[in-house]
């Protein structure tokens, strides 16, 4: 029964030390409350940062309705490459044209090589002919994913 109580004592004790308190004197010597924040604050961030994976895969973030969404930040990053070029493309760049700080956006895209994945997927998206537009004959069908394909590379230099 102590292993169960040792756990929570244990992260109480590494989150105390991190706010500068000094966890040697026990979790019992806190004030109820101050222990109860502590232990709340501990659990949440042992509960944070689930969503690894690729970027495609993960849920776009917060509870709340997003400011942004990573659709949004991948078509304001493929209009910056179309207009200037594809070494334009920043975070800083991509946030003054959403107007939104640039930190922001790390919430969304965390790196540059998943800013260039999502600008891939978008790409791709395009591309994608839908089902009812292919015929049934395969040389047709080819043809129309041929054109589709080369429409959206002369859109995107």
């Amino acid at each position: 029964m102590t292993s169960g109580i040792t756990a929570p004592r244990r992260i109480v004790s590494t989150f105390a030390t991190w706010m500068g308190l000094n966890p040697s004197i026990g979790h019992e010597s806190y004030p109820r409350a101050e222990a109860a924040s502590i232990s709340v604050c501990a659990a949440s961030m042992l509960s944070k940062r689930s969503d690894e994976g690729p970027i495609w895969a993960r849920p776009d973030p917060g509870a709340r309705q997003p400011r942004f969404t990573r659709q949004r930040i991948a078509a304001a990053a493929l209009e910056i490459a179309d207009k200037e070029g594809f070494e334009a493309v920043s975070m800083r760049r991509i946030a003054d044209a959403l107007g939104a700080g640039t930190m922001t956006l790390y919430h969304y895209v965390r790196t540059k090589d998943e800013l260039v994945a999502l600008l891939d997927d978008a790409l791709m998206a395009e591309i994608l002919v839908p089902e009812d537009e292919l015929s049934d004959h395969w040389q047709e069908a080819l043809t129309t994913i041929a054109r589709r394909t080369r429409k959206v590379f002369i859109r995107h230099p």
